[in-house]
């Protein structure tokens, strides 16, 4: 089988969040009968440049897996250069909103079997960001798509409800989740009435970074916040930033930018909780790291992880600075015995959540499912 995926951003990009770690994942999962060949760009979300790439041209990255980083090419004549060259049994799309990646492909490829993987963008939370520019595009992406044999991806049954909640029902949804990547399980020492939190995460309104710091300014123990990601919108990081100049001495914040993916694991150990209040979350590679990692998570009630408190894995709280505030001093005045209790099960929790043979299933029927 020959799939043609098409995404803005591929590794050694990695500023873009989730879809890009998700299609690394799936392309490295041991595949034998199918051959991927990935379209996307030659630059990381914050427009620098990728570093030791070929561009504009089809580069074997590994036994499966063939990569076109496009730079100077123009959009279209890449797509007519690609389907005339190739003929794919499917075309797999991530992302909505892209004019290169989602609506040049299906304009062009009018015969091939599409799959559109929406990722989070049709979420509520998603779509209440930029709300006029989405109200304009997203009912002329539906016209486009009525006209293709188009079918989505979900990565779980609250997405998929999501999508046909805002495309209609006439279109083939599927299920399948992400490849997650499995960190290390490690205890390490907890201080009482001091925390050491970190989020990974894009820094943007979607992930609550502002929350979390107007959170920090009613806690009295000493917190360490370390905030690791690219900032994707900077009038809300200034926001942040003015947040942080207030806070009181005791609470230390270090803003540490985006990491390459090898060096997330080694910041995990030496935090003691990840924090990441999303007001919407498809997946969240980053919370499931943080889990096989041995870290329990405050989060929403807006994210695929649920019952945290029950599995003493974590806390979903309503998105306020009251909860988020009491749900920090829970895990400050933790003691070591009882925090080693809740980092045992929060990387029990992820570890029960990750079935890869039952998710190989899932991606093969996925991409075998008969057109529609």
């Amino acid at each position: 089988m020959k799939i043609l995926i098409s995404i803005p951003w591929y590794h050694p990009a990695y500023k873009a969040g989730g879809p890009v770690q998700s299609i690394k994942n799936l392309v490295e999962a041991g595949w034998k009968d199918t051959e991927f060949y990935i379209f996307t760009g030659s630059k990381d979300l914050d427009g620098s440049l990728l570093e030791d790439i070929l561009t504009d041209q089809w580069v074997k990255t590994s036994a499966h897996c063939h990569v076109y980083y496009r730079q100077n090419t123009s959009c279209v004549a890449a797509w007519r250069q690609i389907l005339l060259e190739f003929k794919f049994d499917l075309i797999f799309i991530n992302g909505i909103y892209s004019f290169c990646h989602t609506l040049l492909p299906i304009w062009f490829a009018n015969e091939n079997r599409f799959l559109l993987s929406a990722r989070g963008m049709l979420h509520p939370g998603a779509l209440g960001q930029k709300r006029i520019k989405k109200s304009l595009y997203l009912p002329f992406l539906l016209t486009l798509l009525r006209r293709r044999n188009v079918e989505f991806h979900a990565t779980d049954a609250d997405e998929q409800y999501y999508i046909r909640k805002k495309m209609g029902d006439s279109f083939k949804v599927h299920i399948a989740p992400n490849f997650p990547r499995i960190f290390s399980f490690k205890f390490h020492n907890k201080q009482s009435d001091h925390l050491k939190l970190v989020t990974v995460a894009l820094v943007s309104p979607m992930k609550n970074h502002l929350l979390v710091l107007q959170a920090l300014s009613a806690v009295d123990c000493k917190v360490q916040y370390d905030i690791i990601g690219p900032i994707k919108d900077a009038d809300y990081w200034r926001l942040c930033e003015a947040a942080i100049a207030h806070l009181p001495a005791h609470i230390q914040v270090n803003y540490k930018g985006a990491l390459p993916p090898d060096q997330i694991e080694q910041v995990l150990h030496q935090a003691d909780v990840f924090i990441c209040p999303s007001r919407s979350e498809n997946f969240g590679h980053g919370f499931l790291e943080a889990f096989t990692a041995g870290l329990p998570v405050i989060t929403s009630e807006h994210t695929p992880w649920k019952q945290l408190q029950i599995q003493k894995a974590g806390l979903n709280l309503k998105d306020t600075v009251e909860a988020l505030t009491d749900g920090i001093r829970f895990f400050a005045k933790m003691n070591q015995e009882t925090y080693q209790i809740w980092s045992a099960s929060a990387n029990q929790y992820g570890i029960a959540a990750i079935d890869k043979d039952r998710i190989m299933r899932a991606y093969h029927s996925l991409f075998n499912s008969s057109p529609c």
